[in-house]
């Protein structure tokens, strides 16, 4: 029997990767497989699979990409891992039945759906806002460099929707993790796709080998899931499925409709969720939907003895039930589910009155704790329950832990701690004033990650990192701080606070809470210039000149005007092989005269290969930008002379685009990074750092900055979009 704790265990086996939730309440119970979504393993699904432990399932959060052990993309992911998850599961002595149930979110509710189709150990499906249609690998994700099947079946590549081929900017789609605004990507595809495109990419869901339950947001931002989950029953209706199907539309909520009982990390009930809908109406659907999903595996017979039950088809537009049932209204909401257990103790048992075909677990003894300056001291058997098992704080006399306070108002929220000096979380947080840090610690936390503060009075990596500009020291999946590894060195900020360039880079992850107390991570390195390389310490981005340097002739005649420098008889490879200036006559023209910018002219001029006097032309640049143009000067030289050319970023609201694979421009391939540069003092406002970033990851361009101080020389500073 349970001691009123899920335990859980990581898994990793030959094609098994994951975390096993065994049943609670009996000796051997169901199994079920839970399957995360796009953005990688180690998040909500935990929750949600802890959840169904608490209510008698033994449970396996399949971690099939993101996580180690496995694929780092949502690319060619063979289902093969999903049946052998199955057969893992079954064969275990505490697990009844000749099958197992599936859930999945978003990506993992078109994998549900494909595992049932083709495995017959895996049977009834519960598949949150899923597709109809199977779609590529994400192009947003690092490691997805152009669009290629998400699955593999029998080593072949599963049909997939092109996206590409129908889409103007497939990154534009809602699909990205990151949350993106722009038109659906998904939906556009499907609008503009041929009968036979869509005919290849179906998923064949009338041979799944039980009853499928499907759940939709109408307010979907990422994809239309309420539209192709009608798809999924008129195709069972259309090939009479023996079994039983059922599709729960909420016209109110939109893609995050997942962990019962709580927000989705959003800290306003009625504000707007950035994948559709309003927290509140996702969070009541979450509720509603939770209660299906009970009834739905409930009744084992699909287990022990899989024959069809009675057939029938039902498309429900649902409006979750009324205060009585799930919350008494949006505050209460609230309140209830931001303050409640999302891992190792669930309010399932507590808060749902719906039917549990299990007891609650028992309640857990009173813990509080004392605070004492910027410790929160906490005794009992809280080195067990809270550090050895958890990674919270730090060891203390005998089984007694000091806790951050941040990390105590974790615990009040969670309800594992009931009180600090008799405050409550409410009371605790607003004396503190830690909610962005809170905000940040429980987000990585949700992610799966255990983390502590950067203090010099802390033990192992976390003191290392103290005084550096850091404020969390994040440790890898599976690890603690009783490890030495570190995964990220987290530096806290608001929307509105300035960040120095100096103090970032080198790793540092950028962790901006903005007014709605959303996230945005920023990951931050210092790239370093040797001969005609250069190299990111964490990325590995290499800018390298190609194996016939090009070099101009010595003394070409040219006119300094006001603005630019003009080249009347250049050499054909001036340009075609030193992509120096642009055609007077056009991009598309052979030959003839060469307009080269100012910079462009400064540097050749410096070098002899223009007749221009180069004070005279530095000095027009700095009658014209100031004294900038010594910074950008030494920038566009730094990047010629290691091989890279830099060219004028002004379409993209940058000082340069850069080449960093360059041969002819007949063979011209992308640009590589946008370069901008500010001088070694400069601060960012995260607003500014944002919009630098976004259009950078939008054009599928590294962001780069150069700090740079004309007598001292550059520092590089890269800056990516990051998910934990």
């Amino acid at each position: 029997m349970s001691n009123g704790f899920v335990s859980a265990r990581p898994v990793r086996r030959e094609n098994v990767t994951g975390r096993l939730y065994p049943g609670v309440g009996h000796d051997s119970a169901p199994g079920i497989l839970v399957l995360h979504g796009s953005g990688g393993a180690g998040g909500y699904e935990r929750a949600y699979a802890e959840h169904l432990a608490e209510h008698g399932y033994t449970t396996l959060c399949v971690e099939y990409f993101g996580a180690p052990g496995v694929s780092d993309a949502l690319s060619e992911i063979p289902l093969e891992h999903f049946a052998a998850a199955a057969e893992w599961l079954l064969e275990r002595p505490d697990v009844v039945g000749g099958q197992v149930g599936v859930v999945g979110f978003s990506r993992g509710g078109e994998a549900a759906l494909l595992a049932g189709s083709h495995f017959s150990r895996i049977g009834a499906v519960a598949a949150y806002v899923p597709s109809c249609y199977v779609f590529p690998a994400p192009t947003w994700m690092d490691g997805v460099d152009e669009e290629c099947a998400a699955w593999t079946l029998d080593g072949d590549p599963v049909p997939y929707l092109p996206v590409e081929k129908h889409v103007d900017n497939p990154q534009d789609g809602a699909d990205d993790a990151l949350g993106d605004d722009a038109p659906d990507a998904s939906t556009r595809a499907i609008r503009r796709a041929s009968d036979e495109e869509l005919d290849r990419a179906t998923i064949e869901v009338e041979n799944v080998d039980g009853p499928i339950l499907l759940i939709s947001g109408g307010s979907d931002r990422v994809w239309s899931s309420t539209f192709l989950s009608d798809r999924i029953i008129e195709r069972l209706d259309d090939h009479d499925y023996p079994w039983e199907a059922e599709h729960l539309a909420y016209p109110d909520a939109g893609h995050a409709i997942r962990v019962p009982y709580r927000f989705d990390g959003e800290d306003s009930p009625t504000g707007e969720h950035r994948f559709g809908g309003t927290n509140a109406a996702n969070a009541r659907a979450s509720a509603d939907a939770w209660f299906h999903v009970l009834k739905h595996f409930q009744n084992a017979r699909w287990l022990t003895d899989p024959s069809p039950s009675i057939r029938g088809f039902r498309t429900r537009s649902r409006e979750p039930p009324t205060a009585q049932t799930h919350c008494d209204s949006e505050e209460r909401a609230y309140s209830r589910t931001a303050a409640e257990s999302d891992t190792s103790r669930s309010a399932a048992g507590r808060n749902a009155s719906i039917a549990d075909p299990l007891s609650a677990p028992p309640p857990t003894p009173d813990m509080d704790g004392t605070l004492d300056g910027d410790v929160v001291r906490v005794g009992g058997d809280a080195r067990q329950r809270f550090y050895d098992s958890r990674g919270y704080g730090r060891p203390a006399d005998g089984n007694r832990i000091e806790l951050a306070p941040v990390e105590a108002a974790h615990l009040l929220a969670r309800g594992d701690l009931d009180a600090v000096d008799g405050m409550g979380f409410r009371e605790f947080l607003t004396r503190t004033g830690a909610v962005m840090e809170f905000v940040v610690y429980k987000d990585l936390r949700d992610r799966g990650f255990y983390l502590s503060p950067a203090r010099e009075d802390w033990a192992g990596a976390a003191a290392d990192h103290a005084g550096a500009g850091v404020d969390f020291v994040v440790y890898p999946r599976g690890k603690g701080p009783w490890d030495d590894d570190v995964e990220y060195r987290v530096r806290i900020a608001g929307e509105r606070e300035s960040i120095a360039a100096a103090e970032l880079g080198d790793g540092v992850v950028l962790a901006v809470v903005d007014e709605d107390g959303e996230l945005t991570y920023f990951e931050t390195d210092r790239p370093e210039i040797e001969g005609g390389t250069v190299e990111g310490t964490s990325a590995g981005h290499r800018m390298q000149s190609g194996d016939d340097e090009y070099e101009p002739p010595s003394g070409l005649e040219s006119d300094l005007l006001s603005d630019r420098v003009l080249l009347w008889e250049s050499p054909d490879e001036m340009y075609e092989r030193g992509f120096y200036g642009q055609r007077l006559h056009g991009r598309n023209a052979d030959s003839g005269p060469l307009q080269l910018s100012l910079v462009e002219g400064a540097y050749l001029s410096e070098r002899g290969y223009i007749d221009a006097d180069h004070e005279a032309v530095v000095e027009v640049a700095r009658e014209v930008e100031g004294d900038r143009f010594d910074r950008r000067l030494q920038a566009y030289a730094a990047l010629r002379d290691a091989g890279a050319v830099p060219k004028s970023g002004f379409k993209f609201g940058a000082d340069f685009r850069v080449y960093t694979d360059f041969s002819t421009v007949s063979d011209l391939s992308h640009s590589a990074d946008l370069v901008r540069v500010v001088s070694p003092d400069h601060t960012f406002l995260p607003r500014d750092l944002s919009l630098d970033v976004r259009l950078a990851g939008g054009v599928r361009k590294r962001m780069v900055f150069a700090l740079t101080d004309a007598k001292r020389g550059i520092d590089w500073l890269s800056v990516a979009r990051l998910t934990p």
